[in-house]
């Protein structure tokens, strides 16, 4: 299992924070798109640690613990959801949510309609891998 949050690319991460930023009710009234976006690209890029002595440069993601990253995984996620939902041609889940990384589906595909789509979200971008449990019976969310 990989974690999300060191698995957003810088670019992606960057394009999502650019997108919601954009959005007209989501803009600062006193500072730019363009500033919010290389502010975010600063933080990411210029994030260092010690382990065992040794300095490391962290250059994917967003660091664990950070105020940041729940906020920057969640529009991250949400663009590409939106990219997802927008390219998939075939059947979608019926009810679709998510809490950072962990999303609950409740549909009437059939199991071979849904491994399809989940198929497709996985192809979507190669950083980010959707597992999941199907079950008739029980619900595995947040476990």
């Amino acid at each position: 299992n990989r974690n999300l949050y060191t698995s957003i690319p810088h670019a992606d991460g960057l394009k999502a924070i650019r997108y919601f930023f954009e959005i007209p009710e989501n803009k600062h009234k006193s500072i730019s798109t363009d500033i919010l976006v290389r502010l975010t690209e600063l933080v990411l890029t210029l994030n260092s640690f010690e382990f065992n002595v040794l300095f490391f440069d962290q250059i994917s993601g967003v660091a664990m613990g950070t105020a940041f990253g729940p906020s920057y995984a969640c529009l991250f996620m949400g663009f590409l959801e939106l990219n997802i939902c927008s390219s998939y041609t075939g059947p979608m889940p019926e009810f679709y949510r998510r809490y950072i990384d962990d999303g609950l589906c409740i549909t009437s595909l059939t199991e071979n309609e849904l491994i399809k789509f989940i198929e497709f979200t996985n192809n979507f971008n190669p950083a980010i891998r959707f597992t999941y449990t199907i079950s008739r019976t029980r619900v595995n969310f947040l476990a």
